[in-house]
């Protein structure tokens, strides 16, 4: 979804949202959708520097599979509202909510795949881990075709729908590894505990 941002959403701000003159602090200026774009994935790095720790600590209760999957669907559904509006309010909003809910699950994706890995293959899953970068590059690529014929509102719930599909696979994944957990851990109990 993140790889939409810069092609099928950037594309589409291009297209859609006209020049405008826009006035902050008494400083006039014209803003344009390439414009939009640069402010919002500026809004988006600012953020993840100021806010990284301070999410850190706000979920640190929570647990990891829940503080994945709600950033995962936070995160989901305000880069699908990215496919369709035009209003410039909204999407600084949604950009600031969204990376909130990037910065919620991005840790915690990283460490995972650290624990899924055996120590013996850990260079092997990272190197198919980076192969998902080019997979995100073709699907983003493709939605820029199917942009062209597909309305942007539908845009959207196709975005939502790939972001919910990563989401409960995420959740099926987080599972299984809890599981697995709770089976080390229990194999792991000194026989005169038992």
């Amino acid at each position: 979804m993140e790889q939409s941002l810069t092609n099928y959403i950037g594309i589409r701000l291009e297209k859609d949202i006209p020049h405008q003159l826009y006035t902050f602090f008494n400083i006039d200026f014209m803003l344009d959708g390439t414009k939009m774009l640069g402010f919002l994935r500026t809004e988006n790095t600012i953020l993840v520097v100021l806010l990284s720790s301070v999410i850190l600590f706000a979920f640190k209760k929570w647990r990891d599979r829940w503080t994945l999957v709600t950033g995962m669907l936070i995160f989901s559904i305000c880069f699908s509202i990215f496919a369709f509006t035009n209003n410039v309010l909204i999407l600084f909003i949604v950009m600031f909510i969204g990376t909130i809910g990037e910065l919620m699950y991005v840790p915690i994706k990283q460490a995972m795949l650290g624990e899924i890995a055996p120590p013996n293959a850990r260079s092997t899953y990272m190197a198919f881990n980076s192969m998902t970068l080019y997979g995100a590059m073709v699907v983003s690529s493709l939605l820029i075709i199917i942009g062209e014929w597909v309305p942007p509102i539908y845009m959207g719930c196709l975005l939502l729908l790939l972001g919910l599909t990563g989401t409960f696979l995420y959740y099926i994944v987080t599972k299984t590894l809890d599981v697995r957990v709770c089976e080390k851990k229990e194999s792991q109990v000194p026989v005169s505990q038992l």
